[in-house]
């Protein structure tokens, strides 16, 4: 599961955004530590502006991202690490 529950602690300048551990590492993943913690901002900030609550932050945080066409990054990848050979192609 992409969003389990467990214990959660409050994510974004609000607090609004309740993750477990497990959801906010899997995020991190999934679309790397910098698009998961821009769009734990974004509903933490949607949240307070609008009253917004969510039974599944995890999968709210997950709707923004695709609502935006961001895409998860391969399993494979590591995005520490950048391919430079398309770089060097002729």
């Amino acid at each position: 599961k992409n969003c389990e529950k467990s214990k959660k602690k409050r994510y974004g300048e609000y607090q609004h955004v309740l993750l477990s551990d497990d959801e906010y590492q899997r995020l991190c993943k999934d679309y790397t530590k910098s698009v998961a913690d821009t769009y734990i901002q974004t509903v933490d900030e949607y949240c307070e502006l609008k009253g917004a609550k969510y039974k599944n932050y995890c999968l709210a945080v997950r709707n923004f991202i695709k609502r935006d066409n961001k895409q998860p990054i391969k399993p494979q990848h590591n995005p520490d690490e950048y391919d430079l050979t398309s770089l060097f192609e002729v």
